[in-house]
């Protein structure tokens, strides 16, 4: 009688058996002799692997792994003459199952290519080992398998962190996974804040600017006109211009964590504070209209121009804000002091005084 040799079988630590997938390993049946054949293999298989004897079937998975160890496959009709029994050797080898470390967490900038990088080689398994990412990758991103880069442009913004799976596959379809996020931001945009126009020490703040990224940096250059600052963690602009300065053009960058930048442009002018003449001490008589009385405009500061008269204007006296006139016809014996105001945008003012006497009609 005669076996034939069995095959070597190299296996995945906790799978299934090399070349069987899901599956048991049958060894070839004996030949000659009288037809009732015995089987047995020595010395023990590995852990949590066992041979039906009658069968010839070598089912389970191998727990640990072992190096190369050769088995004997035997074949005995149990006549004991010549011939009644048969051997063959074959290996049984068990590798470790296959471990796989996805990247870091990343995070991107949609519409900016990413900068290619390749995935970590899995240790273990057996023969060929095939890579994968899980099919949810941020649109525009592309992962070569057989030489596990990751490249592309991100196409849109991500709601949400995407978590992608990283798969390592052996041989023996024994496969191992990790997990890491993607995130891809909104392209960085700044936005400068609409042009501004100053007074020498005034003081002012500027409306926080916006960005897409909470890993942003800010920036705005060239240099502010002296007493003006900028901070970049808050982005407000602030300060009081102690400098008449002309029309400057500054440009406010913003700068994502992936480094991408924005720019916008706005102008700074700083001008000389309001100033505003009053007229000389004026007396009225009761019960006579006045003449109409045109005020100075206001010189410096920034158009347009805002006016008034303190409240203790006498009875009968109007002033009128836009046309800068006072009119009427004070009632009665009155006098009173005349504060002017000229207001400009932003609150800067200037004022000054007159008197207004008012004496009771002739006799």
């Amino acid at each position: 009688m005669s076996v034939n040799k069995p095959d070597n079988l190299v296996l995945t630590e906790n799978h299934a058996l090399a070349g069987h997938p899901g599956s048991d390993v049958t060894l070839s049946a004996a030949s000659g002799g009288d037809g009732t054949y015995p089987y047995s293999i020595t010395p023990d298989l590995p852990d949590s692997l066992e041979f039906n004897a009658t069968t010839r079937v070598i089912t389970g998975t191998a727990d640990n792994t072992q190096m190369a160890t050769t088995y004997t496959y035997t074949a005995d009709d149990g006549s004991g003459g010549t011939n009644s029994s048969d051997s063959e050797t074959f290996t049984i080898t068990v590798n470790a199952a296959p471990s796989v470390d996805a990247p870091s967490d990343q995070t991107y900038t949609a519409g900016t290519a990413i900068t290619a990088f390749t995935l970590d080689e899995a240790t273990g398994g057996i023969g060929t080992i095939t890579y994968e990412l899980s099919s949810n990758l941020p649109t525009g991103l592309e992962f070569k398998k057989s030489a596990r880069e990751l490249s592309g442009t991100p196409a849109a913004a991500t709601t949400n962190a995407v978590t992608v799976t990283y798969t390592a596959r052996d041989a023996n379809n024994a496969e191992a996974t990790d997990t890491f996020d993607i995130t891809v931001n909104a392209a960085v945009s700044a936005t400068a804040p609409s042009d501004q126009a100053y007074t020498q020490n005034r003081a002012i703040t500027l409306d926080e600017a916006t960005g897409e990224d909470g890993n942003s940096t800010y920036e705005v250059t060239p240099a502010l006109p002296p007493g003006l600052e900028f901070n970049p963690t808050s982005r407000v602009l602030s300060g009081t211009p102690n400098l008449i300065s002309g029309q400057t053009t500054d440009t406010y960058k913003a700068t994502d964590g992936n480094g991408v930048s924005d720019t916008a442009t706005f102008q700074i002018t700083v001008n000389v504070p309001p100033s505003v003449s009053a007229p000389s001490d004026q007396t009225y008589t009761a019960g006579t209209a006045i003449s109409a009385l045109d005020f100075n405009a206001a010189t410096g500061g920034m158009r347009p121009y805002t006016y008034e008269l303190s409240t203790n204007l006498p009875g009968g006296l109007t002033f009128g804000g836009n046309t800068r006139m006072l009119t009427g016809k004070p009632p009665g014996g009155d006098f009173g002091d005349g504060d002017l105001h000229g207001h400009r945008r932003r609150q800067p003012e200037a004022t000054d005084t007159f008197q207004i006497t008012v004496n009771p009609p002739p006799v």
